[in-house]
């Protein structure tokens, strides 16, 4: 019988390689953006906003449990969609109560999913 693939045996043992990943990030963090959803109880937790909108982030903002009275809620809004354009990101009110705002770069496209034939 004539052996068509020979029947030597490989030496299956590889030198090891140590790779140094101390240097980089988690996956996912290569950009510096990543997704922060946060809920905004007060006028001035707007600080914080703002320094996570400077870090180039992609923000949920939900209010549902803002405290400061509609008025404020509103002013708040505004001021937040003032810093999407400052930025040159865009901003979108989800619903009265949550909020997205995006980094330069990054579109936000909302769309309605509807039921049909049923």
């Amino acid at each position: 019988m004539i052996e068509l693939f020979g029947n030597k045996r490989r030496n299956t043992e590889r030198k090891k390689v140590f790779v140094d990943l101390e240097g980089y990030g988690e996956p996912g963090y290569e950009q510096g953006t990543c997704v922060k959803a946060v809920e905004l109880r007060h006028f001035t937790d707007l600080k914080a906003v703002t320094d996570m909108v400077f870090q180039d982030n992609i923000l949920i903002i939900e209010m549902s449990l803002f405290s400061d009275g509609e008025e404020r809620r509103r002013d708040a809004v505004e001021a937040i969609r003032a810093m999407a354009d400052d930025r040159g990101g865009l901003s979108s009110e989800i619903s009265d109560r949550v909020m997205v705002l995006t980094p330069p770069g990054i579109g936000i496209d909302k769309c309605r999913i509807t039921r049909r034939g049923m």
